[in-house]
């Protein structure tokens, strides 16, 4: 049996022929199949991505306790490491001259070239050079005498008890027709600043010295 399309009337689905109703209830239930389907697709989607975040964050988790169970196994040796460190700086500041100490200082040089035999031209305070942690405190030193003496006399003052570093030397034949040198010579001994402001803890020294 034909069915004319063009005479049915779409706006009273009651009077539509039987095979067209059940024709409109199949693309219905079609309808309805690919839905639910392309929802099921569209979920699993949504649960894998779900999946993988929880996955990548479970990683992430592991790794971090991991590192830091390594770092608690570990902490003993630090605090170890640490105290060490701590007492080895205490044992430098100790090396550095307190107060009365950088008053001392010059004597104790002085006294250094002249038993060495030396002859001392000069030996002063030169301005302090303040630095974050320390305040830099220059001598100007000019000695005259033989190598030998010379070399003893830098050796020695090396290992007095408070740190002395010498730098900045220089040496020049003192005059003619004489086996002895002229060493002129910046010496630098150093101050903690303990101050709560980071000013040095103590006084300038005096300038001036013995020349």
């Amino acid at each position: 049996m034909a069915i004319d399309l063009n005479n049915l009337d779409f706006h009273n689905p009651g009077s539509l022929p039987l095979p067209v109703k059940f024709a409109m209830l199949v693309g219905v239930f079609a309808l309805i199949i690919l839905g639910f389907v392309w929802y099921l697709a569209w979920s699993d989607d949504c649960k894998m991505d779900d999946l993988q975040r929880a996955e990548d964050k479970e990683q992430t988790l592991k790794k971090d306790f991991s590192e830091k169970a390594q770092r608690a196994n570990n902490i003993e040796a630090y605090e170890a490491q640490k105290r060490k460190l701590q007492s080895m700086i205490q044992d430098q500041l100790k090396m550095l001259p307190n107060q009365n100490e950088v008053a001392q200082l010059l004597s104790d040089i002085s006294k250094t070239a002249t038993d060495n035999g030396l002859k001392i031209e000069k030996i002063e305070w030169a301005p302090e050079i303040a630095r974050e942690m320390y305040t830099e405190l220059p001598m100007n030193i000019v000695i005259v005498g033989d190598y030998e003496k010379i070399g003893n006399f830098t050796a020695d003052v090396a290992n007095l008890s408070r740190i002395v570093v010498i730098e900045e030397f220089v040496i020049d034949h003192y005059a003619n027709n004489t086996d002895n040198l002229k060493m002129t010579m910046v010496a630098k001994t150093y101050r903690y600043n303990s101050g709560k402001d980071g000013a040095p803890a103590v006084r300038k020294p005096n300038q001036g010295g013995r020349r």
